[in-house]
């Protein structure tokens, strides 16, 4: 039983994250798409075009090129290289996940044991024990005990820091072995990702949704849960992403951002123009 349940947990957590992974980069491509097309933007990847010209060598660059630059992903590369890989990742790190939280309810349990009953009623199975309590309660045989706050608080910090810690440092070992390079490169980077990796642990819906699995969802479903609010979470950004760069690129300060970088771009360019070593006449 708790290998079934820890085997329908990956594979719900999989499939909600693979599906908001899918809809996130379709609506994040149809975003960079449609941004493309603004006129600001159009000419600010030309002049940036420009710009790199300029300094590579000197040259005035072709501008046909220049409105044909998107951000949009190759959908063939996310189908078959990015999202396998992803999948691939997940299926390995969220069985060991799983019996992570597993480990977090048995040592810091959010509620006291009834003292009426006996460890081995529950076989120590933390799921076992579970719905035995639900069982009881619902026939009136016992009371369920107040929260601990302190245990649920305890949880939550330890996930949020040594559980991003630990996944990180995976997904990093993992990524290594899959590109065929040596894992000691990860192992070394990671003393240095620290920081981002804590800081980043503690953005968007991540503390919020971890801190809510801990009050009210079971131990065994707590990675199904996340996985499905992450999964929210990354859509709802791909969706804002789409609203906010068109609002963006018609503000005052873009536009004049723009004029101020295609006026720099075209100047050194007119001034290399005007290096140009003429050619002697010697006929």
């Amino acid at each position: 039983m708790p290998r079934n349940q820890m085997l329908v947990a990956v594979g719900q957590t999989i499939l909600l994250s693979a599906l908001g992974w899918t809809i996130s980069h379709h609506l994040l491509n149809n975003a960079y798409h449609h941004a493309s097309q603004h006129h600001v933007w159009r000419e600010w990847v030309n002049a940036m075009e420009m710009m790199e010209n300029n300094t590579a060598n000197g040259t005035v660059p072709s501008n046909s090129s220049s409105f044909n630059i998107t951000f949009t992903d190759d959908h063939e590369t996310f189908y078959w290289k990015t999202l396998p890989r992803d999948v691939l990742f997940s299926a390995i790190i969220s069985p060991l996940y799983y019996y992570w939280h597993i480990w977090l309810e048995k040592s810091f349990p959010a509620r006291p044991r009834p003292t009426a009953t006996s460890e081995k009623a529950f076989n120590d199975d933390p799921t076992h024990e579970e719905d035995v309590i639900q069982k009881w309660i619902a026939q009136g045989k016992i009371r369920r005990a107040s929260l601990s706050w302190w245990n649920t608080l305890v949880k939550w910090a330890l996930n949020m820091v040594i559980g991003s810690l630990w996944q990180a440092g995976l997904q990093s070992l993992l990524s290594d072995l899959y590109s065929l390079r040596l894992p000691k490169r990860s192992v070394s980077s990671m003393k240095w990702n620290i920081p981002m990796v804590l800081a980043g642990s503690f953005i968007g819906i991540a503390p919020l949704s971890d801190f809510v699995a801990f009050l009210v969802i079971p131990a065994h479903q707590r990675i199904v849960f996340e996985a499905g609010t992450q999964a929210v979470w990354e859509v709802f950004c791909s969706a804002f992403v789409g609203l906010f760069l068109p609002w963006l690129a018609d503000t005052e300060f873009v536009s004049m951002m723009v004029a101020n970088i295609t006026e720099k771009a075209r100047n050194e360019t007119q001034s290399q123009l005007g290096h140009i070593p003429s050619v002697p006449d010697e006929l």
